[in-house]
Protein backbone atom coordinates (compact mmCIF):
# COMPACT_ATOMS: atom_id res chain seq x y z
CA UNK A 1 0.00 0.00 0.00
CA UNK A 2 1.37 3.46 -1.04
CA UNK A 3 0.60 6.32 1.96
CA UNK A 4 0.62 8.72 -1.83
CA UNK A 5 -2.70 7.51 -2.75
CA UNK A 6 -5.72 5.58 -1.78
CA UNK A 7 -5.31 1.50 -0.91
CA UNK A 8 -8.26 1.12 -3.53
CA UNK A 9 -5.75 1.50 -6.25
CA UNK A 10 -3.11 -1.43 -4.57
CA UNK A 11 -6.23 -3.66 -3.78
CA UNK A 12 -8.09 -3.09 -7.24
CA UNK A 13 -6.83 -4.65 -10.62
CA UNK A 14 -6.27 -1.15 -12.80
CA UNK A 15 -9.23 -2.29 -15.45
CA UNK A 16 -10.92 -2.86 -12.98
CA UNK A 17 -10.78 1.46 -11.75
CA UNK A 18 -14.92 2.84 -11.76
CA UNK A 19 -15.10 6.14 -10.20
CA UNK A 20 -18.54 5.00 -8.24
CA UNK A 21 -15.97 2.35 -6.64
CA UNK A 22 -13.52 4.66 -5.56
CA UNK A 23 -16.31 6.25 -3.18
CA UNK A 24 -17.91 2.97 -2.50
CA UNK A 25 -14.20 2.77 -0.90
CA UNK A 26 -14.00 5.98 0.46
CA UNK A 27 -17.28 6.04 1.93
CA UNK A 28 -16.18 3.13 3.70
CA UNK A 29 -12.68 5.07 5.27
CA UNK A 30 -13.05 7.16 8.66
CA UNK A 31 -12.17 10.38 7.01
CA UNK A 32 -14.47 10.21 4.44
CA UNK A 33 -16.14 13.48 4.03
CA UNK A 34 -19.35 13.62 2.00
CA UNK A 35 -18.56 16.49 -0.04
CA UNK A 36 -18.36 15.80 -4.11
CA UNK A 37 -15.88 18.26 -3.72
CA UNK A 38 -12.95 17.60 -1.23
CA UNK A 39 -13.56 13.35 -2.49
CA UNK A 40 -13.41 14.63 -6.15
CA UNK A 41 -10.05 16.60 -4.80
CA UNK A 42 -8.42 13.41 -3.37
CA UNK A 43 -9.27 11.52 -6.29
CA UNK A 44 -7.39 14.03 -8.68
CA UNK A 45 -4.23 13.78 -5.90
CA UNK A 46 -4.20 10.16 -6.17
CA UNK A 47 -4.31 10.86 -9.95
CA UNK A 48 -1.54 12.51 -9.88
CA UNK A 49 0.31 10.62 -7.07
CA UNK A 50 -0.33 7.15 -9.72
CA UNK A 51 0.40 8.73 -13.01
CA UNK A 52 4.09 9.90 -11.66
CA UNK A 53 4.61 7.06 -9.17
CA UNK A 54 3.16 4.33 -9.70
CA UNK A 55 3.50 0.96 -12.17
CA UNK A 56 3.09 1.03 -16.09
CA UNK A 57 -0.83 -0.56 -15.87
CA UNK A 58 -1.34 1.33 -12.52
CA UNK A 59 -0.32 4.60 -14.29
CA UNK A 60 -2.28 3.48 -17.92
CA UNK A 61 -5.25 2.53 -15.66
CA UNK A 62 -5.29 6.09 -13.72
CA UNK A 63 -4.78 7.97 -16.79
CA UNK A 64 -7.77 6.46 -18.41
CA UNK A 65 -10.11 7.24 -15.52
CA UNK A 66 -8.51 10.68 -15.22
CA UNK A 67 -9.31 11.62 -18.91
CA UNK A 68 -13.03 10.87 -17.98
CA UNK A 69 -12.97 13.04 -15.01
CA UNK A 70 -15.79 15.38 -15.53
CA UNK A 71 -18.80 17.12 -14.09
CA UNK A 72 -21.08 14.34 -14.97
CA UNK A 73 -19.52 12.60 -12.06
CA UNK A 74 -21.11 15.15 -9.74
CA UNK A 75 -24.17 13.56 -10.57
CA UNK A 76 -23.43 10.43 -10.60
CA UNK A 77 -21.55 10.94 -6.80
CA UNK A 78 -24.86 12.85 -5.80
CA UNK A 79 -27.42 9.77 -6.97
CA UNK A 80 -24.80 7.68 -5.46
CA UNK A 81 -25.36 9.09 -1.91
CA UNK A 82 -29.09 9.70 -1.79
CA UNK A 83 -29.44 5.78 -3.35
CA UNK A 84 -27.76 5.26 -0.01
CA UNK A 85 -29.46 7.98 1.83
CA UNK A 86 -26.32 9.52 2.75
CA UNK A 87 -26.57 13.20 1.23
CA UNK A 88 -26.13 15.58 4.80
Amino acid sequence: MSCTWSAYFDETHPKDYHFLDFYEYRLQQSDFTFSFQKESDKLKKDFGSLITNSSDKMKEGASLLNKSFKAKFFLSFSAWLADRGRLP
